[in-house]
């Protein structure tokens, strides 16, 4: 057997993160975090791989509201990592 490691924890539990209303009319969505500790990167990539909004995050639980509505309908992913985790969502903006 071989184990290959590639030094990134992908944790998919729901009670990480909640992201609503999703989809968005309007581009604007709150994400609700626990679990995660401090200096966690938040990006949102548009399908072409384009970093569309970033915020570094001190306080990682609770809720956080995102506004990426000067972007264009469509299919985005929302990504929140630190040392510890690596967390990635689709988001859609109708």
């Amino acid at each position: 057997t071989i184990n290959v490691s590639t030094g990134i924890q992908n944790f998919t539990d729901k009670n990480l993160i909640s992201v609503y209303p999703n989809p968005s009319f309007d581009g604007m969505f709150t994400i609700e975090t626990s679990k995660l500790t401090d200096n966690t990167t938040l990006h949102v990539y548009s399908t072409d791989g384009r970093l569309v909004y970033t915020e570094m995050l001190k306080n990682t639980s609770g809720k956080r509201i995102i506004d990426i509505s000067e972007q264009r309908a469509g299919v985005y992913f929302l990504k929140l990592m630190n040392d510890e985790n690596t967390v990635v969502k689709k988001l859609i903006i109708q």
